[in-house]
């Protein structure tokens, strides 16, 4: 297996590709999860809405542990 060799400039862009994604992320789940709080417990959406919500936080998370994998 041949390692790759990427220079500094390019490991940057990584990088920041990185803590971008990892910051994106952060806040979808604080979004998503504020929503499904609100809509719960003031009860402005039907429990479909906030099933709708938590399978976005999951679909999420699992996006974001793929990510980080690769």
């Amino acid at each position: 297996m041949i390692k790759k060799h990427y220079r500094f400039d390019r490991r940057i862009c990584i990088f920041v590709d990185v803590i971008i994604a990892l910051v994106l992320a952060i806040t979808g789940f604080l979004n998503f999860a504020y929503d499904a709080v609100i809509y719960f417990a003031l009860e402005l959406a039907s429990g479909k809405q906030v099933q709708l919500e938590i399978a976005a936080i999951i679909l999420l998370g699992l996006a974001t542990y793929v990510q980080l994998l690769y």
